[in-house]
Protein backbone atom coordinates (compact mmCIF):
# COMPACT_ATOMS: atom_id res chain seq x y z
CA UNK A 1 0.00 0.00 0.00
CA UNK A 2 0.74 3.69 -0.54
CA UNK A 3 2.24 5.16 2.19
CA UNK A 4 0.35 8.94 3.19
CA UNK A 5 2.94 10.87 2.64
CA UNK A 6 3.13 9.67 -0.59
CA UNK A 7 -0.34 9.74 -1.61
CA UNK A 8 -0.36 13.83 -0.18
CA UNK A 9 2.70 14.21 -2.47
CA UNK A 10 0.91 12.78 -5.20
CA UNK A 11 -2.63 14.62 -4.92
CA UNK A 12 -0.42 17.84 -4.56
CA UNK A 13 1.01 17.33 -7.73
CA UNK A 14 -2.08 16.37 -9.70
CA UNK A 15 -3.70 19.72 -7.97
CA UNK A 16 -0.91 21.84 -9.36
CA UNK A 17 -0.71 20.25 -12.53
CA UNK A 18 -4.79 20.53 -12.69
CA UNK A 19 -4.53 24.70 -11.84
CA UNK A 20 -1.51 25.37 -14.80
CA UNK A 21 -3.42 23.63 -17.02
CA UNK A 22 -6.79 25.32 -16.37
CA UNK A 23 -5.03 28.71 -15.85
CA UNK A 24 -3.53 27.86 -19.71
CA UNK A 25 -7.00 27.09 -21.27
CA UNK A 26 -8.04 30.50 -19.93
CA UNK A 27 -4.47 32.26 -20.75
CA UNK A 28 -5.41 31.34 -24.43
CA UNK A 29 -9.24 32.06 -24.13
CA UNK A 30 -8.45 35.23 -23.09
CA UNK A 31 -6.01 36.41 -26.07
CA UNK A 32 -8.39 36.70 -28.62
CA UNK A 33 -8.08 37.98 -31.82
CA UNK A 34 -4.92 40.05 -33.14
CA UNK A 35 -4.76 43.71 -34.39
CA UNK A 36 -2.60 46.07 -35.49
CA UNK A 37 -3.07 50.21 -34.92
CA UNK A 38 -2.05 53.20 -36.42
CA UNK A 39 -2.06 56.81 -35.08
CA UNK A 40 -1.02 60.41 -36.11
CA UNK A 41 0.50 62.68 -33.83
CA UNK A 42 1.54 66.19 -34.25
CA UNK A 43 5.03 68.04 -34.54
CA UNK A 44 5.20 67.39 -30.61
CA UNK A 45 4.33 63.98 -30.95
CA UNK A 46 1.09 64.48 -28.93
CA UNK A 47 -2.30 63.85 -29.56
CA UNK A 48 -4.33 66.98 -31.05
CA UNK A 49 -1.39 69.22 -32.00
CA UNK A 50 -1.94 69.17 -35.44
CA UNK A 51 -1.46 71.97 -37.34
CA UNK A 52 -4.36 73.00 -39.60
CA UNK A 53 -2.79 75.68 -41.94
CA UNK A 54 0.57 74.48 -43.82
CA UNK A 55 2.05 77.17 -46.52
CA UNK A 56 2.54 75.60 -49.80
CA UNK A 57 6.12 74.14 -50.61
CA UNK A 58 7.41 74.24 -46.83
CA UNK A 59 8.27 71.21 -44.70
CA UNK A 60 6.91 70.52 -41.41
CA UNK A 61 6.54 67.34 -39.61
CA UNK A 62 4.38 65.01 -37.93
CA UNK A 63 4.34 61.13 -36.15
CA UNK A 64 2.85 58.05 -37.24
CA UNK A 65 2.37 55.57 -34.35
CA UNK A 66 2.17 51.85 -34.93
CA UNK A 67 1.49 49.05 -32.58
CA UNK A 68 1.47 45.29 -32.93
CA UNK A 69 -0.85 43.16 -31.00
CA UNK A 70 -0.99 40.37 -34.21
CA UNK A 71 0.70 37.74 -31.56
CA UNK A 72 3.65 37.60 -34.41
CA UNK A 73 6.36 39.49 -35.51
CA UNK A 74 4.70 41.90 -38.62
CA UNK A 75 6.54 44.43 -41.62
CA UNK A 76 4.50 47.40 -42.16
CA UNK A 77 4.37 49.54 -44.65
CA UNK A 78 2.84 53.00 -43.69
CA UNK A 79 1.95 54.68 -47.07
CA UNK A 80 0.88 58.33 -47.24
CA UNK A 81 -1.20 59.70 -49.46
CA UNK A 82 -2.29 63.54 -50.74
CA UNK A 83 -6.69 63.21 -51.33
CA UNK A 84 -9.64 64.87 -50.57
CA UNK A 85 -13.15 64.23 -49.87
CA UNK A 86 -13.80 61.50 -52.81
CA UNK A 87 -10.56 59.66 -51.57
CA UNK A 88 -11.36 58.71 -48.00
CA UNK A 89 -10.18 54.67 -47.35
CA UNK A 90 -12.68 52.39 -45.52
CA UNK A 91 -12.16 48.91 -43.88
CA UNK A 92 -12.04 47.37 -46.70
CA UNK A 93 -10.88 49.72 -50.01
CA UNK A 94 -7.59 51.44 -49.28
CA UNK A 95 -8.03 55.19 -50.80
CA UNK A 96 -7.19 56.30 -54.42
CA UNK A 97 -5.49 58.95 -53.72
CA UNK A 98 -2.06 59.69 -54.87
CA UNK A 99 1.01 58.13 -52.82
CA UNK A 100 3.40 60.83 -51.55
CA UNK A 101 5.70 59.33 -48.68
CA UNK A 102 6.16 55.16 -47.83
CA UNK A 103 7.75 54.34 -44.22
CA UNK A 104 8.45 50.72 -43.69
CA UNK A 105 9.21 49.10 -40.68
CA UNK A 106 9.48 45.57 -38.37
CA UNK A 107 7.74 45.31 -34.90
CA UNK A 108 7.67 41.83 -32.53
CA UNK A 109 4.70 41.31 -30.97
CA UNK A 110 3.49 43.76 -28.88
CA UNK A 111 5.63 46.18 -30.01
CA UNK A 112 5.15 49.85 -30.74
CA UNK A 113 6.88 52.69 -32.83
CA UNK A 114 7.02 56.09 -33.20
CA UNK A 115 8.20 57.49 -36.83
CA UNK A 116 8.55 60.93 -38.13
CA UNK A 117 6.97 61.56 -41.43
CA UNK A 118 8.37 65.11 -43.13
CA UNK A 119 6.09 66.50 -45.70
CA UNK A 120 6.22 68.97 -47.98
CA UNK A 121 2.70 69.78 -50.20
CA UNK A 122 2.60 71.96 -53.10
CA UNK A 123 -0.68 71.80 -53.66
CA UNK A 124 -2.44 74.28 -52.35
CA UNK A 125 -6.25 74.26 -51.08
CA UNK A 126 -8.17 71.60 -48.28
CA UNK A 127 -6.52 68.55 -48.83
CA UNK A 128 -7.05 65.03 -47.02
CA UNK A 129 -3.60 63.48 -45.58
CA UNK A 130 -4.31 59.93 -45.38
CA UNK A 131 -2.06 57.51 -43.62
CA UNK A 132 -2.90 53.72 -44.28
CA UNK A 133 -1.16 50.69 -42.87
CA UNK A 134 -0.45 47.80 -44.72
CA UNK A 135 1.63 44.55 -44.35
CA UNK A 136 3.31 42.04 -45.72
CA UNK A 137 2.78 38.11 -44.90
CA UNK A 138 5.22 35.44 -44.33
CA UNK A 139 3.19 33.05 -47.15
CA UNK A 140 4.21 35.77 -50.02
CA UNK A 141 5.82 39.14 -50.77
CA UNK A 142 2.54 40.99 -51.22
CA UNK A 143 1.90 43.89 -49.19
CA UNK A 144 -1.89 43.87 -48.00
CA UNK A 145 -3.97 46.60 -46.67
CA UNK A 146 -5.08 46.33 -43.26
CA UNK A 147 -8.33 48.26 -43.38
CA UNK A 148 -6.49 50.45 -41.07
CA UNK A 149 -5.86 54.24 -41.70
CA UNK A 150 -5.75 57.94 -39.82
CA UNK A 151 -6.04 60.99 -41.57
CA UNK A 152 -5.87 64.75 -41.84
CA UNK A 153 -7.56 67.46 -42.91
CA UNK A 154 -4.89 70.41 -44.16
CA UNK A 155 -5.44 73.84 -45.24
CA UNK A 156 -2.49 74.35 -47.82
CA UNK A 157 -2.25 78.33 -48.37
CA UNK A 158 0.18 80.42 -50.82
CA UNK A 159 3.72 81.19 -50.18
CA UNK A 160 3.52 84.36 -47.93
CA UNK A 161 4.09 87.49 -49.03
CA UNK A 162 6.35 90.03 -47.34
Amino acid sequence: MIDDEVMAVILAIMVVAGVVGYASILRESWVGEGFSAIGILGPEKRIGDYPREVVAGQSFRLWVFVANYEGRIMYYSVIVKLGNESSIPNSTAPSIADEIKRVELILPSGGNATLPIDLNITRVGRVLLIFELWYYTSDSLDLHYSGKWAHLWLNVTGVPRG
